[in-house]
């Protein structure tokens, strides 16, 4: 199966590294030095497991910035992207899920998307409604 991940942060890489050994996982991300990393089969994170099973085997993961290549024939989407939230407004901030889901849709209409980012409790069902997917 063909993944891609929206973000490579803790979760994000995490969850690439473990699909790796099973799927071909590509990772879309915005902070060039970590895709440099990852593609230098490095990892982005700070990470004793990830850095010992670096080390010991080469894992391929590919990253990039182009929305274009990273969705163009993903099967599944994971979208691990940050949502600050605001204690004193009781707001979660998606805006960088919302992008991330209006980039795929930009580019596809089937496949799966899944959230793993914290969202608050309606999120998907307004954007479902929004988007039509």
């Amino acid at each position: 199966m063909k993944i891609t991940i929206v973000g490579a942060g803790y979760v994000g890489y995490s969850i690439a590294v473990l699909l790796c050994k099973n799927h071909e996982v590509s990772i879309l991300e915005i902070d060039q030095n970590r895709i440099e990393k990852i593609n230098n089969n490095k990892s982005p994170i700070v990470d004793e497991d990830i850095n010992n099973l670096l080390k010991k085997k080469s894992i391929k993961i590919k990253a990039t910035s182009d929305t274009n290549v990273a969705f163009k024939n993903s099967e599944l989407t994971i979208i691990s992207t940050p949502t600050n939230y605001d204690p004193d407004l009781n707001f979660f901030d998606t805006t960088s899920v919302e992008k991330a889901i209006h980039n795929y849709l930009r580019i596809r209409n089937d496949g799966t998307i899944i959230i793993k980012s914290t969202i608050p409790v309606g999120f998907t069902k307004k954007i479902r409604e929004l988007t039509g997917f």
